[in-house]
């Protein structure tokens, strides 16, 4: 599977300091950040990063206000919706768990989708010049509508 890290930062990234390079896995900081295993990190080429900032600008326009490399976040809950409707309805699941219940394999599978809903581990990654290595969510929830980001060198990462 493959998803993205997008490196950001609270002003404008000279292109001279985008990454150009295949990140090596014994050697780089970002595998020891992301929790999954990951294969490979790779940046990507120009044209590569235009086609994601589009995919972010298309996927989250009710979210985020993408002019070129500046972001505005313009509805900060609607990034987190969907995903608190699914939170809700596998948190009901669990109103009467008993502990024995608790204690077994039983509901290991709404366990997974309520860790899941709450915080993607396995999607989306910014690398924030000001605070580092976070997921989307967590960056997210850091952040207020209004808040203005510029978006750096994209990444593809394999898991």
């Amino acid at each position: 599977m493959h998803s993205r890290i997008f490196q950001i930062s609270t002003k404008p990234i000279d292109p001279a300091d985008f990454c150009t390079e295949k990140y090596d896995p014994e050697y780089d900081e970002y595998y020891g950040v992301l929790v999954q295993p990951v294969d490979y990190i790779v940046c990507l080429s120009d044209e590569g990063r235009e086609e994601n900032i589009q995919w972010l600008k298309d996927y989250y326009k009710d979210v985020f206000k993408i002019d070129g490399d500046k972001v505005t976040v313009i509805n900060k809950e609607s990034y987190f919706e969907k995903r608190y409707q699914d939170f809700m309805k596998e948190l009901k699941k669990l109103k009467d768990i008993t502990l024995d219940q608790f204690s077994t394999c039983e509901h290991n599978k709404t366990f997974r989708n309520l860790k899941n809903d709450y915080e993607d581990e396995l999607g989306i990654w910014v690398d924030s010049m000001q605070t580092g290595m976070d997921t989307m969510d967590e960056f997210m929830r850091r952040i207020e509508n209004g808040f203005v980001f510029y978006i750096g060198a994209v990444m593809d990462y394999h898991y």
